[in-house]
């Protein structure tokens, strides 16, 4: 079965280039008066990477990012640290992340913050411009927010297994050991965007399974950006094309589980 633990292990200790694209971003910066989307002024409706398997598994999974009427992404100062020199354009697993940098934007530059406004896009429409390093172009990079939550979760998950208890690389995702649904004739492996779910996706499982109601689920992370990665290097017919994103909150599962 594709593990995510071993898909996060073949990319290394060091932090890439996809990685430095995704650290968790202050929202608390002020808005630089700019805008952009895909880094030449498109809109948000023109984002759309490849029409290919991942892409539509990432269709499902909202983000969240401060846009103007014209559905153009505002940009906020890169603070200190090695965004400094650039302006930043983030993209927020959580809405409440977004709505708090709203709201920053607004008292910090009420001009631009008149016309401000939280966005839903898919993260298919996003994926590539803050996993690419050549997103951060023209003093503009391209930042995920993870969910703060879920940071904690994977910090203590990679804590316990002996890993990192401070820093998390990437948007943390998870992994329930040995479960797989299969519906419509086909196998799925289900990777979580929440703890949580993965836990009780687990139990709900188990607890139609003999001898196994009772057993405590095993959760591993690992960073959404290497399971992407591990889907768009695998052979066809690989498990990685059996995955199946859920997004935190998504009443996905039950549906599958018949719940």
């Amino acid at each position: 079965m594709a593990s995510i633990a071993a898909a996060g292990a073949r990319g290394g200790s060091e932090e890439s280039a996809s990685q430095q694209s995704v650290r968790r971003s202050s929202a608390t910066t002020a808005a630089s008066g700019r805008t952009v989307a895909a880094g030449a002024g498109a809109a948000i409706g023109e984002l759309a990477v490849s029409d290919d398997a991942l892409s539509a598994q990432l269709a499902s999974v909202p983000v969240f990012a401060v846009t103007n009427t014209a559905s153009e992404f505002i940009l906020v100062g890169g603070g200190e640290g090695g965004d400094s020199d650039r302006q930043l354009c983030l993209f927020c697993f959580a809405e409440r992340d977004a709505q708090a940098l709203l709201a920053t934007v607004q008292a910090r530059d009420p001009r631009v913050g008149k016309s401000a406004r939280v966005s839903t896009i898919g993260l298919d429409k996003v994926y590539r411009l803050a996993c690419d390093s050549a997103g951060a172009s023209d003093g503009i990079a391209f930042r995920f927010v993870p969910d703060s939550r879920e940071v904690n979760a994977a910090l203590k998950l990679q804590s316990e297994a002996g890993g990192d208890s401070q820093r998390f690389l990437g948007v943390p995702v998870f992994q329930a050991e040995g479960l797989t649904i299969r519906a419509a004739g086909r196998k799925y492996l289900p990777i979580f965007f929440s703890y949580s779910a993965a836990v009780s996706a687990a139990q709900a499982a188990y607890s139609k399974m003999p001898g196994r109601a009772a057993a405590t689920p095993k959760v591993e992370v690992g960073s959404f950006e290497s399971v992407a990665r591990a889907m768009e290097e695998a052979a066809e017919g690989s498990d990685w094309g059996s995955v199946l994103f859920v997004p935190a909150g998504s009443d996905l599962m039950n549906k599958l589980l018949g719940a």
